[in-house]
C-alpha cells in the first residue's frame, strides 16, 4: 500500500457525491429517531465491497 485513502474524499467521489448526502440524511434521521425515543438506539451499517478497478487505456 502506498499511502492510505483518503475518506472523506473516497465517499464524496462515490457515484459522484450522491452517497455522501444519502449518507448524511440517513445519519440525520437515526439520530433523530434515537434522540426522540431514548428507549431505543438507532444502527446505520455500511457495507463496502472492492474489487479490481479496470482502468480505462
Amino acid at each position: 500500500m502506498s499511502h492510505p485513502t483518503d475518506v472523506t474524499r473516497f465517499i464524496e467521489d462515490l457515484d459522484g457525491g450522491v452517497l455522501a448526502e444519502r449518507l448524511g440524511k440517513v445519519l440525520s434521521h437515526a439520530a433523530a429517531s434515537a434522540t426522540d425515543n431514548s428507549k431505543k438506539k438507532a444502527k446505520v451499517s455500511v457495507a463496502l465491497t472492492v474489487g479490481e478497478l479496470a482502468l480505462a487505456v
